[in-house]
């Protein structure tokens, strides 16, 4: 199984979390309102959205999660999703959502 997470989905976290995962940073890439922080995981280089707010530097030590209802998970051979994120709609605070 392939596991997917958009980088705004990656949440930072305490490092007393149980579902923490601590990772080094390996580089960052400020754009603003938000970075792109890189780390790896094994042999795997993730990127995840932060805030531009957070003084996050390249050899910083974090605690990420990757929660369960923001994941996708996919059959590595033939590429198939397993299971998608869940949906969750939001609009600006002056808008309504007709579900």
């Amino acid at each position: 199984m392939t596991l997917g997470i958009r980088p705004e989905d990656i949440t930072l976290v305490a490092g007393d979390d149980p579902a923490a995962i601590t990772a080094e940073v390996s580089v960052v890439e400020p754009l603003g309102d938000s970075s792109l922080v890189y780390f790896d995981l094994g042999s795997t280089t993730c990127t995840a959205s932060m805030s531009g707010e957070l003084s996050i530097q390249s050899g910083d030590r974090l605690h990420v999660t990757f929660p369960e209802e923001r994941i996708h998970l996919f059959d590595r051979e033939s590429g198939v999703a397993i299971k998608h994120r869940e949906y969750t709609p939001t609009a600006p605070s002056n808008q309504s959502i007709n579900v």
